[in-house]
């Protein structure tokens, strides 16, 4: 462990820093759920999305869309992040389904997006998110950041798998924008120029059906976030 002296509050190495136990709250703040119960507090779903378990989770959100030109989402209270007024940390754990083909095709995203209705590629008007596009990259990750309706994206060479978990996470640091860590790894950076600063958004995971009747799927198995203030808020 070590001590952050910018944060006040000790931290420990996995992966990437995490801190231990709950920021004092003068200070900082720790989301977590493990979605034991359908339709959690706090949390809002659009299309079909259930609740479901299996070996090795507490609980599980099934995110399912068969209609082509239709979304499943997971995501938070509107407008209710706000980046460039603290650092923080953002990690979706979740399980990928079906991979998506030319008949069959979707995409998907987990991170930080205010995506409402059906995108082509999950995207909405302010968003920083790790996204799965097969139209676009193939069957690999891309990293996404969108500033009132600006993308910027980088098409990675890390594999999406069927039916295959990862850790999405996200973290934004005040004035030098995010960097996207893949199963804890890091997988490229953006800029702050490119992130939506004082923007409202949403914590937010999605699955868009494009084409085909078949189900898209993705599970989402927990989430977490971590933020500390750049300064004292009382």
């Amino acid at each position: 462990h070590i001590y952050n002296t910018t944060y006040k509050h000790p931290f420990r190495y996995e992966g990437n820093w995490m801190p231990v136990g709950m920021p004092d709250p003068r200070y900082g703040f720790l989301l977590y759920d493990e979605f034991l119960t359908f339709a959690p507090t706090g949390w809002t779903q659009v299309s079909s999305v259930v609740g479901t378990s299996s070996q090795n989770e507490f609980g599980q959100l099934l995110l399912r869309q068969p209609t082509a030109l239709a979304r499943a989402l997971h995501t938070s209270p509107t407008n209710g992040i706000f980046l460039g007024v603290y650092d923080m940390y953002v990690e979706w754990l979740v399980e990928t389904g079906v991979l998506a083909t030319g008949a069959e095709d979707y995409s998907l995203c987990a991170g930080i997006n205010d995506a409402g209705a059906y995108v082509s590629g999950s995207l909405g008007v302010d968003s920083v998110a790790i996204c799965y596009n097969r139209g676009v990259n193939g069957n690999f990750w891309i990293l996404n950041a969108t500033d009132n309706s600006a993308p910027v994206s980088t098409n990675t060479s890390i594999a999406v798998a069927a039916n295959t978990r990862y850790r999405l996470g996200i973290m934004y640091k005040t004035g030098a924008g995010a960097e996207y860590f893949i199963n804890g790894v890091l997988a490229g950076a953006v800029a702050e120029a490119d992130v939506p600063i004082g923007r409202g958004t949403q914590f937010q995971a999605r699955v868009d059906k494009i084409l085909g009747n078949n189900n898209a799927d993705l599970r989402v198995d927990s989430f977490m976030a971590w933020g500390f203030f750049n300064g004292p808020r009382f």
